[in-house]
């Protein structure tokens, strides 16, 4: 068994011992994986690992951390050795950082003083169970002794609704990892379609980036397919500059080892696999000429074959184009049990060329989805089983440090997209990176223009009370309608009242010369 395997294992195995504890003690509620950082290089929680860690398990009692912070609080951790050994399980308190107000330190400080653990010039501590491998007795000191200790400091020091996680939020995360774990017993860890690229760098075969718009999905394929080319990991390559990355992807482009293309509503399986066009005439008045022609899967599959090293498709809004219409009987064959020179590697017989065909194993496919788009919905099933989903939420840790004045631009990001999930939901927030370029109140005017209200506009379809809600007065004006006599035409047998009395929202023209974006922005946050 693999560190990670065995790292999956026990965390289904606590898991469940904290799931039977909740049962004799409902108000018990624990910190659960929420989400995959899109920068990571690997998925976790997808993969069965419910709780904070890479090649540990973290379990906190309370909220763990956040971006900003960087710090665990309270935790069990279980160490894991490259020979999936348990190499250690102790309890931990961390409350790193500046961040932490004074009564926060003052009960760290007290709670490690009750659990007699000295900490470091880093408020760091730990203290080891003396029996590494009774990791279940072990956890259950930790809720039995442990946990009554810290509920009764976090009382004392009025910090209890800070610290605990509500329950709603808990059934939130925990039904998020039942629907996980439906679909990793329905599609077993091996359709993920992993692949070794040249010298051991594993990456997914099919992986789709998904996300509100906005956080980078199209950005990211650039990295991605970099790095299944060269043989690199993303984190190395995030140190480069950009513009070398860009240079060197559109030199790829140009020697067909990448191939970038964007699904939509007429695509079909004649452009994207092979098909019957008709030719240009050679000279004026001759017939037409139709030839069987390669679409640009079988081209850069053919070029693939022929040449055995990595080649990258890239599929800009994969979801927009009918997937059943566009694959054909490709869907089966890009599995990666299916491709050519594997055991259970498949070739069909294509309908157009009478030709055999089948997908070799160095061709990459990354898409990219964007949640907020409808068409999400009618998503083929068939596709989902044989990609890998990385989800890539918005992230206003990239803004920590921009800000216009005194407006911070985190804040304001994070203060919007918390207003759209209670008013929609998570799948059409807005992403950081519509901020990231902005270095004046000109540049924040035409975010707002550009980006930020027409969006709002088509999530909430001219419900612009609702883009109030989101925004503000500064953005959005309300107009009272009042009883005009003769304000409609007359229509006989219509009782037009119900009309009269009524507010109507305008949104303001941020391009305007004299519009005050501050001002505007100071009422969005409720200062």
């Amino acid at each position: 068994m693999t560190r990670k395997e065995r790292i999956i294992a026990i965390s289904q195995e606590i898991l469940d011992y904290l799931l039977s504890f909740k049962k004799q003690h409902p108000d018990f509620t624990f910190a659960l994986r929420s989400r995959d950082h899109f920068q990571s290089k690997e998925e976790r929680l997808n993969r069965g690992h419910w709780f904070q860690g890479g090649d540990y398990i973290f379990v906190p009692l309370f909220k763990p951390n956040d971006t900003d912070r960087k710090i665990k609080t309270l935790g069990f951790v279980i160490s894991i050795d490259s020979r999936s050994n348990i190499q250690r399980n102790y309890i931990a308190i961390s409350f790193k950082g500046d961040t932490f107000s004074p009564k926060e330190k003052a009960f760290h400080s007290e709670l490690a003083d009750q659990l007699n653990i000295e900490l470091n010039d880093k408020n760091y501590g730990e203290k080891q169970y003396e029996h590494p491998n009774q990791y279940i007795k072990n956890l259950h000191d930790y809720l039995t002794r442990i946990r009554p200790i810290a509920l009764q400091l976090l009382e004392a020091f009025s910090l209890s609704s800070k610290y605990i996680i509500p329950e709603k939020v808990f059934q939130k995360r925990l039904e998020k990892i039942k629907s996980i774990q439906k679909r990793l017993q329905e599609a077993p860890l091996t359709t993920f379609n992993e692949s070794v690229v040249s010298y051991g760098l594993v990456v997914p075969i099919n992986q789709i980036l998904y996300g509100p718009p906005g956080t980078g999905k199209t950005y990211h394929t650039i990295n991605k397919a970099i790095s299944i080319i060269e043989n690199i990991e993303e984190e190395t390559l995030e140190k480069e500059e950009r513009s070398a990355l860009t240079q060197r992807f559109e030199q790829y482009k140009s020697e067909g080892r990448i191939v970038f293309t964007t699904f939509h509503q007429s695509m079909s399986y004649e452009d994207f696999v092979e098909g019957i066009k008709p030719q240009e005439p050679e000279n004026e008045g001759d017939p037409v000429i139709y030839k069987i022609e390669q679409g640009i899967f079988k081209k850069l599959c053919v070029k693939a074959v022929q040449s055995k090293t990595p080649h990258v498709l890239i599929i800009d809004e994969i979801n927009r184009g009918n997937i059943s219409a566009i694959f054909g009987e490709l869907i089966t064959l890009i599995e990666k049990d299916k491709r050519l020179g594997q055991p259970e590697g498949l070739e069909l017989t294509l309908p157009y060329s009478k030709t055999s065909f089948g997908v070799p194993d160095n061709v990459y496919i990354i898409g990219t989805m964007n949640t907020a788009d409808r068409s999400v919905e009618a998503l083929d099933m068939a596709l989902r089983r044989r990609f890998r989903f990385i989800e890539m939420p918005p992230d206003s840790s990239y803004l920590k440090d921009k800000h216009i004045g005194d407006i911070h631009l985190k804040e304001v990001l994070d203060v919007i997209n918390q207003r759209i999930e209670i008013l929609l939901d998570k799948d059409h927030l807005i992403g950081h990176s519509y901020f990231l370029k902005v270095q004046t109140e000109q540049h924040l005017r035409v975010v707002f223009a550009e980006k930020i209200i027409p969006l709002l506009q088509e999530y909430f379809y001219g419900d612009y009370g609702k883009i109030a809600l989101v925004l503000g007065q500064g953005f959005c004006t309300a107009k009272f309608i009042s009883n005009v006599e003769n304000i409609f035409a007359q229509v006989d047998s219509y009782d037009a009242d119900a009309y009269f009395e009524k507010q109507i929202y305008m949104i303001e023209d941020t391009l305007k010369e004299d519009f005050d974006i501050i001002a505007a922005i100071e009422l969005l946050l409720n200062r």
